[in-house]
């Protein structure tokens, strides 16, 4: 490669730097940071980290931003935060329909109980947070640098051929 090719080679490096560098390493640790939640996202039916995704990827030049969500928010923030789940006599709202002001019992549902499929919980549980975002954000935030600037190292290369 002479002189006049390798100075073509950086000016088309810098052209896709300034296009797109910010875009791609911002997907790049997007995408890291939703491998690390979903490892890190507590898992009972798998139903949280299945609504975990990047909602949207914006950006051009120097600058580009990414949305990483839930998609189940009151849930994801219980079990960050953890917290008190209380029975009520009647859900929200209640039902009001018999005449004694109770539920029916051929429902199934008695008043002073959180029900579920396997059976009543008692009138108060308490959940501790387990703080799966913190902790995601805590790993990534030593990583999402290092994880920038390969995806930029890399686009240099492949404009330099």
């Amino acid at each position: 490669m002479n002189l006049s090719e390798f100075a073509d080679a950086l000016n088309r490096a810098a052209d896709d730097l300034e296009d797109h560098a910010a875009l791609d390493a911002c997907e790049d640790v997007a995408a890291e940071t939703l491998d690390v939640l979903h490892g890190n996202t507590p898992k009972l039916t798998g139903a949280l980290a299945g609504s975990e995704w990047m909602d949207s990827l914006t950006g051009s030049g120097e600058t580009a931003t990414a949305v990483i969500s839930t998609h189940l928010p009151l849930y994801a923030a219980f079990r960050e935060h953890g917290g008190d789940i209380w029975a009520h006599d009647r859900p929200r709202g209640g039902w009001t329909g018999a005449p004694t002001g109770r539920w029916p019992r051929r429902w199934g549902i008695h008043q002073h109980t959180l029900h579920w499929p396997g059976g009543p919980f008692p009138l108060h549980v308490r959940q501790d947070g387990s703080w799966y975002m913190r902790r995601t954000v805590d790993e990534m935030n030593d990583r999402a640098g290092e994880i920038a600037r390969n995806s930029v190292l890399e686009l240099i290369r492949d404009a330099l051929g």
